[in-house]
């Protein structure tokens, strides 16, 4: 899954679906944030931000709106995203802080106390059986199960609908991908997969609440959570912030967990261990900045503006490159250093109004799967480089095969 540097390099557009794919891009990014960090990319008709302060401040710039997508070619219509203003990824001020006022209580405390006890259930499961079959694709069997818990416990869903709810994501992450979606025909693809999901959710939510199969309960104020959601939204604004939860984390965090594990196995997995168990939050937070599974965000101008020096005309989308602000040579290095101090925070959630909800749901999920790692690390071995997901948004995989000794 490797080719020399100059393909990629070469590439026709860094907002290609083949970008993450190749070797050689960290390189392109570096000479951006050197020698245009602020550049336009004529295939898509985007301007792109590449360095920490220029990204981090355009999170901040209140002319530089949510609301027409986030994702290039996330909605059909391809200008403005059909849930604009009704979901939290893609609502501006005031919309987003009724929104994200209504959706903090399943962000609560004890919810996230339950997700940690499922979650260390559910990867206790799993491991019985890949174990037991001395390994295989550890994306389909073990990472796929951080995000079924909160999902199951959040929406009173059974586990095993939270877990199609991921396979369904999954898809929809991956529609330009030849593996998982259709190279030949993405746009149809993605809408195929947009409406395989939506339904799935709107079923769920025409059954109601069940009384899930979930090992461990849920908190008691999450019914009355619940059922204040629905009282509060629009049928529509519920169902999509439904699937805005479901995508923003289950794939984040199984690619995220994906990432980590390929690179600590072609290393000494004891010295990373006792890192981790030295500063578990300082680790956490570089295994966040290192991975930077969200590639990207995009806003559009609500006016003129300047960015770097470069004019930026209303009506125009601008591209933030998370990943390449969090390996901005003036504030990190090349490397993953848990244990060396970072003048400013990683970008991998975002920041100010927009930073993510459920930063705390994937800390905990990921916390859950390094304490599962590396008490098992020694077992495992990598017999070749993961499969990268062809896609430009999210940096992950469509498969993650590893050997485990039983």
């Amino acid at each position: 899954m490797t080719t020399d540097t100059t393909t990629a390099a070469t590439a026709e557009s860094l907002l290609d679906e083949t970008t993450f794919v190749t070797d050689g891009y960290a390189e392109v990014f570096a000479r951006h944030r050197r020698d245009n960090p602020v550049a336009r990319d004529e295939k898509y008709g985007r301007w792109m931000l590449f360095g920490y302060d220029d990204v981090r401040q355009a999170y901040l710039d209140q002319r530089l709106s949510s609301k027409d997508g986030t994702i290039i070619g996330g909605s059909l219509n391809g200008q403005s995203d059909s849930a604009s203003n009704r979901m939290l990824i893609c609502s501006d001020n005031p919309s987003h802080q009724r929104l994200r006022k209504i959706h903090s209580p399943l962000f609560f405390r004890s919810m996230l106390k339950a997700t940690d006890t499922a979650t260390r259930q559910r990867l206790a499961e799993a491991s019985q059986e890949f174990a037991a079959g001395g390994g295989g694709d550890l994306l389909s069997a073990v990472l796929q199960e951080l995000p079924v818990s909160f999902l199951s416990l959040a929406y009173a869903i059974e586990p095993a609908d939270a877990a199609r709810l991921v396979r369904l994501s999954e898809r929809l992450i991956g529609y330009a991908d030849p593996r998982i979606g259709d190279a030949e025909r993405p746009a149809a693809r993605r809408a195929e997969a947009h409406l395989e999901l939506l339904t799935a959710i709107m079923k769920l939510n025409a059954r109601g609440a069940a009384a899930p199969g979930c090992p461990v309960a849920a908190p008691p104020q999450r019914a009355d959570a619940l059922a204040e959601m629905k009282e509060q939204l629009q049928q529509d604004e519920y169902l999509y912030n439904f699937l805005n939860v479901t995508v923003g984390g289950n794939d984040t965090t199984p690619y995220t967990a994906a990432s980590f594990t390929e690179y600590v196995l072609g290393r000494d997995t004891e010295e990373l261990a006792e890192s981790w168990a030295r500063d578990r939050t300082g680790f956490l937070a570089e295994v966040f900045r290192w991975t930077s599974t969200n590639a990207y965000v995009q806003r559009r101008a609500l006016c003129d503006l300047e960015i770097g020096g470069q004019e930026i005309k209303q009506g125009e989308f601008v591209v933030l490159w998370n990943y390449s602000a969090n390996f901005d040579e003036a504030y990190f290095g090349a490397d993953f250093a848990p244990e060396v101090p970072h003048p400013r925070p990683h970008l991998s959630f975002g920041v100010g109004a927009h930073r993510c909800i459920g930063a705390q749901v994937a800390a905990v999920e990921i916390e859950c799967y390094l304490d599962w790692f590396f008490s098992r690390a020694g077992a495992m071995t990598l017999p070749g480089p993961f499969e990268r997901l062809h896609s430009t948004f999210m940096r992950g995989y469509t498969s993650a095969e590893v050997g485990m000794a039983g």
